[in-house]
């Protein structure tokens, strides 16, 4: 690009919007074939990381390739803008400590601030996106916090208790004592290494005074009942004499610790489980902040953590410590504040999943997944296990639950706004607390039923998201005509979280998956392989990449990862996409100022060369592994190609091949086609990379005139015809020409000097098809000449004493003596054929001597995977000469970019040297001024600033412009 790659995307960015390209390339699909983007909504609690823009440029790839196949594609953005999270910032922002702070300052003025925090998020997150070209639906997104999203939940709500799946129950769960609310155990909570208290105590044997062991008995024997260790702390377990005993279970092994842990119902799913088949009772003296209730005794108002010592010092003092010690261990923390979580027991709002268990299998088993093993393994194994989804969170910013209890307890669930209203008689002006709470309705008793308080669990909000965004069930006709939807993806936190909550709700509410393909991405890493966060210094934004490289760099290089691998960052990886957009950018400045040079606006295809046939088949290779990777939704499969495509195949072999063609002073009839070929290759790449490197498609496409708007208006290319052997002849020429540059690297001779020949040792059928190839080996491995066949060796024979001198005996010096004098070569030529040679009349076999294949002097083999390379390095007086003259047109060119000089600026060139450079340069001067610009070359004795030097033949110049001195 003329500038940086991040000012000249500015400039485009201005462009698009100016002329409503994204507009347009949505209206020129409108009656393609349907194409549902689902997009997952991010969350709003600040600004857009690293993670974003991977997922988001994978997911706008996704979406520009399918217009450009002519698909209609529904692309609405979306932005999940409830739960902790965004509470939690807004605690900060207002110097909260507890969830005690909310109800002082007021719901409504909390609600307020929580809606201005969601949307300044939604403004500095949209401006990312957009700065990095991702072209959804901004204008328009869903926002789970409108009251016309929110009914969308509800309905799915009412779905459930119209199917007898919603219930309220007690049941222990996790419960964060900083937040005040229950949390998901498998999506809310998170794993983090803690010190904690590890204690053996002694439980007495009712009605025992043994103190020492008795017997060893096995645990399915044991019948005993044990007195409470701490009964006179806590008195109200005297209440609990018959739940005082001892049961066989499996939760606890004899290889950890004692063979037995105590059980408490209130305070562990396990222990609550054994609680219900043993009848014990669910005891919970803990309150939602953490501490001890009344009915701890001695503990009362304690916080539980802090009891810890207190009561190891009581058992201690009581003689039933056995022994104390601390354990390292991972425990479960709150996502969102990082406080460790308590378990108790309260009554919640579930949805009975578990009685929809094997339609959520059967229906994960026709979503495509991609990995596959994903969708089959990880989540459809943990899909067998799942158990009720509890959806009630005791907290203030999300989704109000839409169920009403009246003092009878009868439960009357809303399933709309408008149910709402004919239930009450008013619609509020806010869906959420405290003003609903504020809404009564009538009952089927006719009592007044209240709201319960709970809010719902964040997750149902983003999994009605696949009819929620389409206006259902409000409006009908987007969601027949679309759901379900064709694509997600999201990263890999989301295979308990969004990929379940969506399948989960839309089969609760349509019994049925609500996606037909899902990609799984992992997540970035620094190149430690650590979390990116602000603590360590490690974090890089999208803002600061896009500033040092520009998007389109980003965006390659985050979708060039292996998506379902956690993406480890590194700059100087980074960096190689940067010169691979460069090498892009500079084989199009190639083009434009050479054809321009030429005066060749419109270039006509015929006269082609084999060259050319070989790019545009290997142009449509390139098409058919993109358009399949696009079709499997692999991104790391798509770039892949197109960099090696643009690297190998454009800028390393093909603009090498041609440079000669389109020189300004080349007037052969192939010269058009050299430019036309290597148009058509530039326009078709433009519009293969414009998915998922929209900027520098669009200069590209737009430099070369290429018939539209902009290349996003562009039908994505169809393959062209393939020359398969074409093909073959050259990837294995290009294997060969990496043989002989390697050998010329053993034998320190310099790329751009011509060596004499190369043969090549193959079989017939690679020969054959290396015809096509010759041109190709001859000039990008600088070899005047090119052969086929075997090498001219040497051969070294020599009489073998071990063998011969038993068989032979007295003759063997008469034999030796003649096979001294002997034509080598032939000798080993007539064994290699009968078997044997003959001298002095004896018959001599392969055994009887010793023959050596010898590479000649000046001659060097390297193999290759088709056979051998021989290169002839022996440097003639003609290839001396060849290679002064390069040299000299290598620094007039370099003299003339050190002056800034364009292609078509012509030249006087002025040499001074002796007679014998003076007669190469002569020689070689039409050479010389076609390679150079140069429309004169004057020699002088004076002596000039710049010299040009090959193996002691030297001359000095300087270079003007012609007409100017």
């Amino acid at each position: 690009m003329p500038r940086s790659f991040a000012e000249r995307e500015t400039a485009i960015l201005r462009d698009w919007e100016e002329r409503k390209i994204y507009e347009k390339a949505k209206k020129l699909r409108e009656g393609g074939k349907k194409f549902y983007f689902l997009q997952g909504p991010p969350f709003t609690s600040g600004e857009a990381h690293l993670g974003h823009a991977w997922n988001h440029s994978i997911k706008d790839a996704v979406i520009r390739q399918r217009r450009m196949l002519g698909h209609s594609v529904y692309d609405r953005a979306g932005w999940d803008c409830h739960g902790l999270p965004i509470e939690l910032k807004v605690e900060q922002k207002l110097g909260m400590k507890s969830k005690r702070d909310i109800d002082s300052v007021g719901m409504e003025r909390f609600a307020a601030e929580c809606q201005s925090f969601v949307e300044w998020s939604i403004g500095k997150m949209t401006a990312t996106f957009k700065r990095m070209a991702v072209w959804l639906d901004w204008d328009d997104p869903y926002l789970t916090y409108k009251d016309s999203y929110m009914e969308s939940v509800w309905f799915m709500i009412k779905k459930a208790h119209e199917k007898g799946l919603l219930y309220k129950g007690e049941r222990v769960v996790s419960w964060c004592w900083r937040c005040v609310t229950a949390l998901a155990a498998n999506y809310e909570v998170e794993y983090s290494e803690v010190d904690d208290p590890s204690i053996f105590v002694k439980f007495p044997v009712a009605g025992s005074q043994a103190t020492k062991v008795l017997e060893c008995i096995s645990g399915s024997k044991i019948k005993l009942k044990y007195e409470h260790p701490l009964l006179s702390q806590v008195p109200i377990h005297k209440t609990f004499e018959k739940a005082h005993f001892v049961v066989s279970g499996t939760t606890v092994t004899l290889e950890d610790g004692s063979g037995c842990v105590h059980t408490a119902p209130g305070h562990g799913k396990d222990d609550f489980d054994i609680g219900k088949q043993n009848s014990l009772p669910v005891f919970c003296p803990v309150d939602e902040n953490g501490k001890f209730t009344d009915a701890a005794g001695k503990y009362k108002g304690m916080f539980v953590k802090d009891a810890d010592k207190t009561i190891i010092d009581d058992l201690e003092a009581g003689g039933l410590l056995v022994g104390s010690g601390k354990i390292k261990h991972n425990y479960l923390h709150c996502e969102r504040c990082k406080q460790p979580i308590i378990y108790r027991a309260t009554e919640q709002w579930f949805i009975a999943v578990s009685k929809i268990r094997d339609k959520l299998i059967a229906e994960n088993r026709k979503i495509s997944w991609t990995p596959e093993f994903i969708g089959i393994n990880r989540f459809g194994k943990w899909l067998e296990g799942i158990e009720d989804w509890c959806i009630s969170r005791q907290r203030y910013w999300n989704t109000p639950l839409p169920i009403w209890k009246c003092s009878e307890n009868h439960v009357t669930v809303v399933g709309s706004v408008a149910e709402l209203k004919k239930l009450s008689g008013q619609t509020p002006e806010n869906l959420h607390r405290p003003w609903i709470d504020r809404v009564k309705i009538k009952c089927h008793c006719r009592r007044d039923a209240t709201r319960v308080t709970d809010v719902m669990d964040v997750w149902l909000d983003s999994g009605s998201a696949s009819w929620a965004t389409l206006g259902y069930p409000s409006a009908e006709k987007k969601f027949k005509e679309m759901w379900p939807a064709d694509f997600i993806t999201e990263g890999s936190d989301q295979t308990r979280g969004w990929f379940y909550s969506l399948l989960g709700c839309s089969v609760v509410a349509f019994d049925k998956a609500s996606y037909k393909n899902v990609l799984y991405h992992g997540f970035t890493l620094d190149s430690d392989g650590r979390k990116m966060s602000k603590s360590l210094g490690n974090v890089v934004s999208p803002e600061e990449f896009s500033e040092k490289y520009g998007v389109d760099v980003m965006r390659f290089y985050l979708c060039s990862s292996v998506p379902w691998d956690d993406l480890k960052f590194v700059w100087d990886d980074v960096k190689q996409v940067e010169r691979f957009l460069n090498i892009l950018w500079n084989v199009f400045e190639f083009y434009n100022t050479y054809s321009k040079a030429s005066g060749i606006s419109h270039p006509n295809p015929g006269n082609r060369k084999k060259e050319d046939e070989w790019i545009l088949s290997s142009l449509s290779r390139l098409n058919e592994d993109v358009s399949r990777a696009h079709e499997k939704f692999l991104p790391h499969q798509f770039t892949v190609p197109i960099e090696k495509f643009v690297i190998e195949d454009l800028s390393r072999v093909y603009v090498k091949m041609i440079r000669a063609r389109t020189w300004p002073a080349y007037a052969g009839k192939d010269k058009e086609a050299a430019f036309y070929t290597l148009r058509e290759a530039l326009l078709s790449v433009s519009k293969i990379i414009a998915p998922v490197c929209p900027f520098i498609a669009e200069d590209i496409y737009l430099g070369l005139h290429g018939g539209r708007e902009s290349v996003h208006l562009e039908d994505w290319p169809k393959p062209g015809k393939r020359n398969a052997s074409l093909e073959d002849a050259m990837n294995a020429a290009d294997e060969i020409i990496e043989t002989i540059n390697s050998i010329r690297q053993e034998k320190g001779i310099g790329l751009r000097y011509p060596v004499k020949e190369a043969v090549v040792s193959c079989d017939k059928e690679l020969a054959a098809k290396l015809q096509d190839a010759q041109s190709a080996i001859s000039e990008l491995g600088n070899v005047k000449k090119i052969s086929f066949g075997e090498a001219k060796f040497d051969f070294d024979v020599k009489l073998n004493f071990a063998v011969a001198g038993k068989r032979f005996g007295k003759k063997v010096r008469e034999i030796t003596d003649e096979l001294a004098k002997s034509d080598k070569k032939h000798v080993a030529n007539e064994v290699d054929k009968k078997g044997f040679v003959m001298f002095s009349g004896e018959k001599l076999g392969k055994d009887d001597l010793k023959i050596e294949k010898k590479i000649p002097q000046g001659l060097a083999g390297k193999v290759f995977s088709g056979g051998m390379v021989y290169l002839d390095t022996d440097e003639t007086r003609e290839i001396l000469e060849e290679s002064f003259v390069r040299e000299l047109i290598r620094n007039i060119q370099e003299e003339r970019k050190n002056k800034a000089l364009k292609v078509g600026q012509v030249i006087t060139v002025s040499i001074g040297c002796d007679s014998e450079a003076k007669r190469i340069v002569e020689k070689a001067q039409g050479e010389i001024m076609d390679s150079t610009g140069t429309a004169k070359i004057m020699f002088s004795s004076d002596r000039k600033e710049l010299a040009s030097e090959y193996k002691g033949l030297r001359c000095t110049f300087e270079i003007k412009l012609d007409g100017h001195g």
